[in-house]
This record gives structure tokens, sequence and C-alpha cells, in this order.
């Protein structure tokens, strides 16, 4: 049954699953791995565990027949990783977080480096700017 105890006290409990059974944006589920927590970090080995990610997910797509490098180039994957650090510390900050690390640091430096990309190192006065400049540079990856 669903019972926690004798007392028929019920407890919550939950569980976090990244897989996800459809079509999704690799980079995204790279973005949330790899920095998920104040204590790891993995910056010293972004890039290539970046590129072994992507070498492996290339090599199963051309394997099963669903694509390949032509599908999803590099550049284009390392610009949705971006965004998905873009989407994950605005997901973050709107629960409460703060930079408390070193890692946190860089992550905070890496959004800067891609706002800077968005907005041309000028920020904008409006949200809808910041949409706009987003979905230019999601265009310019397909």
């Amino acid at each position: 049954g669903n019972d926690i105890n004798d007392d028929d006290e019920r407890a919550a409990a939950a569980a976090i699953d990244f897989q996800y059974t459809g079509a999704g944006v690799p980079a995204e589920d790279v973005a949330y791995l790899l920095f998920p927590d104040a204590y790891i970090n993995y910056w010293g080995e972004e890039n290539s565990l970046l590129q072994y990610y992507y070498s492996t997910l290339m090599d199963c797509l051309m394997m099963s027949n669903k694509g390949g490098p032509s599908s999803l180039p590099w550049k284009a994957f390392c610009s949705l990783y971006k965004l998905s650090q873009v989407e994950m510390i605005i997901h973050w900050l709107s629960r409460g977080w703060v930079s408390s690390t070193i890692g946190d640091a860089k992550l905070v430096r890496a959004l800067e480096e891609t706002l800077d990309e968005l907005d041309g190192g000028s920020a904008f006065e409006k949200k809808s700017q910041y949409m706009n400049a987003l979905e230019v540079m999601v265009e310019s990856i397909e």
C-alpha cells in the first residue's frame, strides 16, 4: 500500500529523472548535468566533456539513421548549450539562487558573455528586446 508507517503518517518523496523519451535539445540536458550544485563544477573539463558528448551523440544518431553532424553542427550545439545555461540561471535566480562558489562565479561569467552576444554589451531596457535577440540567435542556428 501507500502507508509509510503504522501511525498512518504520509511522507512526500520526489525523484528527478532528466531522461526524456521524446525529441528535445540535447545541449540543455548537458547544461543541467554539468552544473547542478554548489559542490561540484566541471569548468576545467567543460570543453572536453562537451566535445565527448557531442561526438558520442553524433555516433549514436548516425548508427540509428536519425541524423549526424549536418543535422546538428558543433557550432549550433554550442550555441544551444549557452542558451540552455542562460535559461537554467534564470530559473535558479527566480528561486532565490545566489552565486556562492568559484564555480558559480564562472557560470555567471559565462552567462554574461552569452548575454553580451545577445545585447552587444549594452543591457536592453525591455525583456522583449532579449526575446527578439534570442529569436535571432536561435534562427541563426537553424
